[in-house]
């Protein structure tokens, strides 16, 4: 927003330009290069001409935007890659839930595994040591179906 002091000036300015235009129409700015008719008549009608770009680079806002587009893109695209290849960081290489048939409390399980016991379903939550027994409601282990039939 202007201040009553800049508004006065900018008047000031206007009311010059229209003397000169009328004084001396064929004089030339040497900073524009257009005589002071033709600056008088920008002043008046400040739509720009169609050759006159108003210092808009179409060719640097096009670099611009597309150096936005691709930093906002490029970590989404390694993202996407990594979780194709096998998920995230936490889960690489392994494709998700596995079964491992009746649970053997001789062997080891890693997340991801599930096992059957007593006509149900349950899946390590996390990696359980050889020699743990499975019962309801023991820490690693979440019941995912009741009443499996072999």
């Amino acid at each position: 927003m202007l201040l009553n002091r800049d508004m006065r000036m900018l008047n000031r300015i206007r009311a010059r330009r229209a003397e000169m235009a009328a004084w001396y129409p064929n004089a030339i700015n040497v900073r524009t290069g257009m005589t002071a008719a033709e600056e008088h008549h920008k002043e008046l009608d400040p739509t720009p001409s169609p050759s006159h770009s108003g210092g808009f680079d179409p060719v640097k806002f096009g670099d611009a935007t597309g150096a936005l587009i691709r930093e906002s893109v490029e970590p989404l695209e390694k993202r996407l890659a990594a979780l194709e290849r096998g998920g995230t960081q936490k889960t690489a290489g392994r494709a998700g839930l596995s079964f491992k048939g009746e649970f053997q409390r001789a062997l080891g399980y890693s997340e991801g595994d599930v096992v059957n016991r007593n006509d149900r379903l349950y899946v390590a939550v996390k990696d359980i040591p050889a020699g743990d027994n499975l019962r309801e409601g023991m820490e690693g282990w979440v019941l995912m179906i009741k009443g499996v039939q072999p």
